[in-house]
């Protein structure tokens, strides 16, 4: 899916995207949106019992309609084939299983008395524990592809897929901005719909593992990249805002965000208002400000 038709189906879903990307910097400038959507980390619990359909019933739209299920990492298993491990845990999902859920998810979002139209992220991580160039990075990308397109919803239901780019480090591995690049390629060369990466500005954390050039690639360039960057504090120098500024500047205005992505004030971090608001500040005050460069879309884990 190219990103002018994305944008078009965020026009049916919430009314209030006024123009494709090719035409924002003609818009009016984006406003704050009003409220933020509902995202989860997905957990163990959710392949039994009523707890994705509960999840779905819960599910609030927001302003944006920007709805993201967290899977965790990619992990293959030699008997069960490709599957994930939600975060923090080694609790072996199947890509059926996953399927199931968001079916589940759906159900219960579809059960609300007024279930607006949203777009539902699919997504996993990139904390894979595989060798710096090892091939499966480009073979779990091409999974999660086919993964994603293989999913079916309703009309007010659009699938995405996405993934929580960070570098991970924990003093034994980190990531590489050239094994993500090949997980989001291998995506979408056997996905047309788009893939969102809601996660840290890795060059500011791991200048030596990523370049600012390779965010601007997973983040906007690659042709179904997109990018809701997490927002989390404001009292780190430089602020996570500032950081994704630099790939803004580094792009000399052509990285676009779809909003910002929050943790609702979980461990003291910020509410998704303060998110965004830090955001569009940055970019109204990098080095090409651009106040239709912040779409008006929040959301909250």
């Amino acid at each position: 899916m190219k990103k002018s038709h994305f944008l078009s189906i965020s026009i049916f879903a919430i009314c209030l995207f006024l123009t494709t990307i090719s035409g924002v910097k003609n818009a009016s400038a984006f406003q704050q949106p009003s409220a933020a959507s509902t995202s989860f980390y997905v957990a163990p619990s959710w392949t039994t019992g009523d707890t994705a359909l509960t999840a779905g019933a819960a599910t609030a739209a927001g302003t944006s309609g920007n709805v993201i299920l967290d899977f965790g990492r990619q992990q293959y298993d030699t008997s069960l084939g490709w599957g994930v491990w939600p975060q923090g845990t080694k609790y072996f999902i199947s890509d059926a299983e996953v399927n199931t859920i968001v079916q589940n998810f759906i159900k219960g979002y579809n059960s609300q008395e007024s279930a607006s139209p949203i777009n539902l992220t699919v997504a996993t991580s990139n904390d894979d524990y595989w060798n710096q160039g090892d091939s499966k990075w480009a073979t779990a990308g091409n999974d999660w592809g086919i993964l994603v397109w293989s999913i079916t919803a309703p009309d007010n239901i659009m699938i995405t897929g996405g993934n929580d780019i960070e570098t991970w480090t924990d003093g034994t591995f980190q990531t590489y901005g050239a094994d993500t690049i090949a997980w989001c390629t291998a995506y979408n060369l056997v996905n047309n719909n788009t893939m969102l990466n809601f996660g840290e500005q890795c060059a500011a954390i791991e200048p030596t593992a990523w370049s600012q050039a390779q965010v601007y690639e997973v983040s906007w360039l690659l042709g179904d990249d997109y990018c809701m960057p997490e927002i989390y504090y404001d009292n780190t120098k430089p602020t996570q805002a500032s950081e994704w500024a630099d790939i803004y500047n580094y792009s000399k205005g052509g990285q676009y965000f779809l909003g910002t992505t929050s943790e609702h004030g979980y461990d003291n971090s910020i509410s998704w208002d303060v998110a965004w608001q830090d955001l569009q500040y940055a970019i109204l005050h990098s080095s090409y400000p651009n106040a239709n460069y912040v779409g008006p879309s929040a959301t909250n884990f």
